[in-house]
């Protein structure tokens, strides 16, 4: 029973982190947009 919760609280922080990446990736895609509509 320990290990299942240990395992469903890995999976739970490595989707966070997953979705953590995703964010950062958005973010630093609009920023570099802006830049770019900024350079024309």
């Amino acid at each position: 029973m320990q290990l299942d919760l240990s395992d469903k609280a890995e999976n739970l922080s490595r989707a966070r982190s997953l979705r953590g990446a995703r964010v950062t990736q958005a973010v630093s895609l609009l920023l570099a947009l802006d830049g770019f509509w900024d350079a024309l």
